[in-house]
């Protein structure tokens, strides 16, 4: 993956060269502990994205994206509202030397122009009104059936209900972007709402 060495020195440069480009933080320039669990256990188990179709949501770099190709997805979409984390995510599907479709879309406003057969997300949690439009949104895509894999940190905003854990993936946070310098990412499905209709 192609990487910042410093979120924060990368955010300054930006907000110093790019005043408009900078103006939010370049969530993308790393691979987020979330993000690389949830890629390590695709890598593991690949059966879980084999020959299926993959989106993955609020990609950043699209660490989890690369990881579904690498493991035999038919096709995977990575997805971003930010210009420059399509761009980092189509960069480092090169040079992983993977095929992956990248497009700039708030896709959470928008009727899904196709099903998924699995969404991937990781890390979507850490704004309340973002977490609550994602987790709508996810809950959608499961109840119309696709396998919808989350990957938190213990976010304050994440689901908690309505989940069956697969595993615990505790690693290393190299560019201190969480509170412990060894997070534990959990890997859930989240499970269909029988309620909720689409």
């Amino acid at each position: 993956m192609h990487q910042a060495y410093s979120l924060d020195a990368t955010w300054s440069a930006l907000s110093t060269d790019w005043p408009g480009v900078g103006a939010t933080p370049p969530y993308w320039a790393v691979a987020w502990p979330a993000g690389r669990a949830l890629a390590r256990h695709l890598l593991d188990e690949p059966g879980a994205v084999r020959g299926l179709t993959v989106l993955d949501l609020g990609c950043g770099g699209a660490v989890a994206g690369i990881a579904a190709a690498l493991a035999g997805a038919r096709r995977v979409c990575a997805v971003d509202i930010d210009a420059l984390a399509c761009r980092a995510a189509a960069a480092n599907a090169e040079a992983n030397g993977v095929p992956l479709e990248v497009r700039r879309a708030d896709v959470l406003d928008e009727a899904p122009l196709e099903a998924w057969d699995v969404v991937l997300a990781a890390d979507l949690w850490y704004e309340r009104f973002l977490a609550r439009r994602a987790s709508a949104w996810l809950r959608e895509r499961a109840a119309a059936g696709a396998h919808v894999l989350l990957a938190d940190v213990g976010r304050a905003f994440a689901p908690r209900s309505g989940l069956q854990m697969l595993r615990r993936i505790e690693l290393s946070d190299p560019h201190g972007t969480e509170r412990s310098s060894r997070p534990c990412v959990e890997i859930s499905v989240l499970l269909p709402d029988p309620g909720l209709r689409v």
